[in-house]
């Protein structure tokens, strides 16, 4: 995969994460909203970038499995809006209700 297609995929995974949270936090209440996207973000993540994998038929090989590995966290890290959202994840992660 190159640069560019790691771009593309990024912006995708970080569009889809912020609409799809904002579909399930309109159809239920959310205790903890950082939470359901940092799971929408991994999930997100990994389905994008498997399906862009298979679908321009690239081989399986480590090089790969690393680049869905730093999507899927670099996803994660841009649903989170910044460091702020990351310490008050944690916080919540932990149990601290004043982080909310």
């Amino acid at each position: 995969m190159t640069l560019t297609a790691c771009s593309f995929i990024l912006l995708l995974c970080s569009t889809m994460t912020g609409l799809i949270v904002e579909a399930i936090k309109k159809m239920k209440e959310i205790e903890r909203p950082n939470i359901v996207a940092a799971i929408v973000s991994v999930v997100v993540g990994i389905v994008i970038s498997i399906g862009y994998i298979l679908l321009n038929h690239i081989a399986f090989s480590v090089d790969t499995i690393l680049y869905v590995v730093a999507i899927v966290i670099l996803s994660w890290l841009v649903s989170m809006l910044g460091y702020d959202k990351v310490i008050q994840t944690l916080m919540q992660l932990k149990g601290n209700d004043e982080s909310k």
